[in-house]
């Protein structure tokens, strides 16, 4: 709240809000149980990528 009332990193925002929405449902797949744990490890360890990726893409049409 304080970056976005004082105007820091606004244009990373939809970045730090995508890898809060991604972190989320990484514990829920966990929690749920029933899932392969290699499918799960790579989406946690591939999260890191497609937040770059977005952050990219933010710079790029900016």
């Amino acid at each position: 709240i304080y970056c976005l009332v004082r105007g820091l990193f606004i244009e990373y925002m939809p970045a730090l809000f995508f890898g809060s929405a991604y972190g989320y449902f990484i514990i829920w797949a966990f929690a749920r149980g029933g899932t392969k744990h290699h499918i799960v490890e790579l989406a946690v360890d591939g999260e890191w990528i497609l937040i770059v990726l977005f952050i990219i893409a933010i710079k790029l049409l900016r």
